[in-house]
């Protein structure tokens, strides 16, 4: 099911990285049911071991939850954030660009908006977890899901879109609060540069704080598996959206500063 932007954009080059399938099991986190909160999916959760700073819901690209996913989780994690990510196809796993494509389309918006509030519900409520505040991040066409929820709930504390399709008007932002942190990928074709012009004019226009950073990348430079993928790049992102996510989920300031757009 397509229904704008934020659904039918955002194809990358998904190549290899399709083939090999995650297994959960060889990772630091382990497998949730979110009955309790909403949706019954399961979804998978890296915990950090002192007291967490905030929570994260994380939301995949068009490959599904691959093992890079799950290594995303565990690193935020290790920097002190409960990770969650949740899975948009249902426990369905791709294994080459047709049949991500068909999950993709299928996904049921009011659904995938049920399924992120469900994780944002266990991050609050769960006895074991119950972070102080949370945050969202995505990759790809996750990066559109992340502006949508965040766009929803009042109480997300920040958002980050990484290599994700943009929309071309300002009305999915009319009740965003969070600060946004955009990074694009100059060389990727599905977000050409002048998307990413109008989108910044509309964030400049109603003076909303977002950071835009730009590298001269390809899409997939931040997946290891992918040939595209440049270690130098990806961990820049990495610093980049660990001190965006300390300056507005630790640190949390009241009024953040208005917009601004460091280009590396």
């Amino acid at each position: 099911m397509k229904m704008g932007w934020w659904i039918q954009s955002g194809w990358v080059a998904v190549g290899l990285w399709l083939t090999c399938l995650p297994v959960w099991s060889q990772h630091a986190g382990r497998k949730e049911t979110l009955g309790d909160y909403g949706v019954a999916v399961d979804v998978y959760v890296s915990l950090p071991t002192q007291a967490p700073l905030g929570g994260l819901i994380l939301v995949h690209d068009v490959g599904g939850v691959r093992d890079e996913v799950l290594r995303s989780a565990d690193r935020l994690a290790v920097a002190g954030y409960v990770a969650v990510a949740v899975d948009l196809y249902d426990g369905k796993t791709p294994t080459n660009p047709e049949e991500a494509q068909k999950l993709q389309d299928r996904i049921n918006p009011p659904w995938g908006l049920r399924v992120m509030r469900s994780a944002a519900r266990f991050l609050r409520e769960d006895p074991s977890v119950c972070v102080p505040r949370i945050g969202v991040v995505g990759w790809g066409i996750g990066g559109a899901w992340a502006l949508r929820f965040s766009s929803e709930d009042p109480a997300i504390g920040a958002c980050a879109i990484l290599d994700a399709p943009l929309p071309d008007n300002g009305e999915i932002l009319t009740n965003l609060r969070a600060p946004l942190l955009l990074v694009v990928a100059l060389k990727n074709a599905s977000v050409p540069a002048s998307r990413v012009a109008t989108f910044r004019d509309i964030l400049k226009a109603r003076n909303h704080y977002a950071e835009i950073v730009r590298y001269k990348a390809p899409a997939a430079f931040m997946i290891t598996d992918h040939p595209n993928y440049n270690g130098d790049q990806a961990r820049d992102v990495q610093t980049r959206l660990l001190a965006f996510m300390q300056k507005y989920l630790v640190e949390a300031p009241v009024s953040p500063p208005v917009f601004q757009s460091p280009t590396p």
